[in-house]
């Protein structure tokens, strides 16, 4: 997914040195965020469904059949998105869920035991000095996220901005204090 959450990945992602950054959205206003911010490959999956292509395909297709290394699932879809994941993870490989939803998500445990694989639950929120690492990144210029923020309005308009949130459309909206 390519919310917020998901448009954080991307941007740190990059800053990590992904090789390979491939972003999965049904909105397209959110896949254009995700390409501003660092994504090499966007894909609507309302437009892949209909032209037949899943998700892994994609992933397959761009890493030579080698699987994706680190998958992170930030659409809060896992029934959807973790068959997919599993499909497409690299020997070793890593999905991290962030997403958050009270589903129940198929998975194949083999296949994490075949391939080495491990699934870790993770929350930005959770302290570990998470927080600190991220502001000193922001301060010091090296984690760009401007172009993540569509929206900035005053406290004034916060329900407008709450209205506007619902149609999923922003990457991230700010509210001026």
């Amino acid at each position: 997914g390519a919310g917020p959450i998901g448009l954080g990945v991307v941007a740190l992602a990059r800053l990590a040195g992904a090789s390979l950054i491939i972003a999965f959205d049904k909105i397209p206003e959110r896949l254009q965020i995700a390409k501003i911010m660092g994504a090499d490959y966007v894909y609507n999956t309302n437009e892949l469904g209909a032209a037949g292509v899943r998700p892994h395909d994609i992933v397959m297709e761009h890493t030579r059949g080698r699987g994706a290394e680190m998958q992170i699932e930030a659409a809060g879809a896992a029934n959807a998105t973790i068959p997919e994941m599993e499909n497409s993870l690299a020997v070793n490989g890593n999905i991290v869920y962030l997403g958050r939803a009270a589903i129940h998500a198929p998975i194949l445990l083999n296949s994490l035991v075949s391939g080495g694989n491990a699934i870790v639950g993770s929350r930005g929120h959770a302290g570990y000095g998470i927080y600190d690492n991220i502001i000193k990144l922001l301060a010091s210029g090296r984690l760009q996220v401007k172009d993540m923020i569509t929206t900035v309005t005053n406290f004034d308009n916060v329900l407008e901005a709450l209205e506007q949130s619902v149609k999923r459309t922003d990457g991230k909206i700010m509210v001026r204090m």
